[in-house]
């Protein structure tokens, strides 16, 4: 399997000697604007490439079960999708989505983080069907984002596999069906989301957005 490593921080640099523990990986891709200090330089399992995350993505030939690891301070997916599809911008998230989740973290009116969790997840968590520090059984975050319907604001999941304790991201090729699915729509949440957690975009087309406004004129 390659690997594919979005930003080489605190949680990139963890995930990347997971990955070097499992004799399966052939290939672990480091991608960040800039690399400094590299703890994995000898390993020959190990590539760097000073990029950013989203030009690496649509300029590289990926191979479709590649996985993606987005470890970068921002969300990865979402902004693959608006490069890929240029009709589309940013946009406010439907605060009737907002106001369903959980510990929501706003970053912006265009993004938002949530969590079933309230503290800080143990960094070698094993994703499972109760939550390992509090033991509760929860529905899993991309099946709850997965059923909202309110507003006219379509919800487009992307979930996040678990690869190895604590480490956690998706294909190429599930990305690219994703954002496939999404660019069909007018008005969107781009959410990524794994059991517990989710990093949610709002998302609109130009062209949507271009007919109203010339429609409120008339």
């Amino acid at each position: 399997m390659k690997i594919v490593v979005a930003g080489y921080g605190k949680f990139g640099r963890l995930a990347v000697s997971r990955f070097l523990e499992v004799p399966d990986i052939e290939l672990v891709t480091i991608v960040d604007p800039v690399i400094v200090n590299p703890m994995h330089s000898k390993s020959r399992r190990i590539v760097f490439v000073e990029a950013d995350i989203v030009d690496f993505l649509t300029r590289s030939a990926i191979e479709p079960e590649s996985l993606i690891i987005p470890t970068a301070p921002f969300h990865v997916a979402a902004s693959y999708f608006t490069r890929m599809y240029s009709r589309f911008r940013l946009a406010k998230i439907d605060p009737n989505l907002i106001r369903t989740l959980p510990n929501v973290y706003v970053l912006d009116e265009s993004n938002v983080c949530c969590s079933y969790a309230d503290f800080l997840c143990p960094d070698d968590c094993n994703e499972s069907e109760s939550c390992t520090v509090t033991h509760e059984i929860r529905e899993p975050m991309y099946k709850k984002l997965s059923r909202f319907n309110g507003g006219e604001a379509h919800v487009q999941v992307l979930r996040s596999e678990q690869a190895l304790a604590g480490v956690g991201g998706y294909s190429m090729r599930a990305l690219e069906d994703s954002v496939r699915k999404a660019s069909s729509k007018d008005s969107l949440a781009f959410v990524t989301a794994c059991r517990c957690h989710a990093f949610i975009t709002g998302i609109e087309s130009i062209r949507s957005c271009e007919t109203q406004s010339n429609t409120a004129l008339t």
